[in-house]
């Protein structure tokens, strides 16, 4: 069995022995006589970055399960400006990939104090516009893109795929 995820499945602020692929290997195997289950998840990880697990680990593991944790950042991306990622993908960006600025504000002037005003920054990211339209947009080119991927790359394994559906943080699973 192979698990992908974000902090949720990696088990951020849980020992070792209680997180999901300890839980699940115990089930599986209580001797822990041979290894089950890979926990392939990352603090961070959205829908590239598994996919890109995903396709670099299929080939040597050989999964029976793909178990796939979903949550609201999912299609997300980072966008790497001045050497910190930014997850943008949920709001309105400029062409260079930064938050979109007050307007007619030049975007040279907005770009040099992103990068270099910590106040502007925050400024910008607490106030940045959710765009809607945007993200119904990102989610559905993910689903038809690296979700189809991940599809296919694990029918052509033979592996059963397992969705995952983790509500966001704030709200009880129930």
């Amino acid at each position: 069995m192979l698990l992908l995820g974000s902090s949720i499945f990696w088990g951020t602020s849980y020992n070792a022995q209680d997180v999901v692929s300890a839980k699940l290997q115990e089930r599986l195997d209580p001797t822990r006589a041979s290894l089950c289950v890979r926990n392939y998840a990352q603090p961070a990880y959205v829908g590239a970055n598994k996919l890109a697990e995903l396709e670099e680990a299929l080939p040597e593991l050989q999964p029976v399960v793909v178990v796939w944790e979903v949550w609201t950042n999912e299609p997300d991306g980072y966008t790497v400006i001045d050497g910190a990622a930014y997850n943008l993908a949920r709001g309105a960006v400029d062409a260079e990939g930064y938050p979109v600025s007050i307007p007619g504000l030049p975007a040279s002037v907005h770009h040099f104090l992103f990068r270099t005003s910590e106040f502007w920054e925050y400024a910008h990211l607490a106030m940045s516009t959710y765009d809607a339209t945007l993200y119904e947009a990102v989610w559905r080119a993910h689903l038809s893109g690296r979700m189809a991927r991940a599809k296919q790359a694990i029918d052509a394994v033979g592996a059963r795929w397992v969705l995952v559906l983790m509500p966001p943080l704030d709200r009880p699973f129930a």
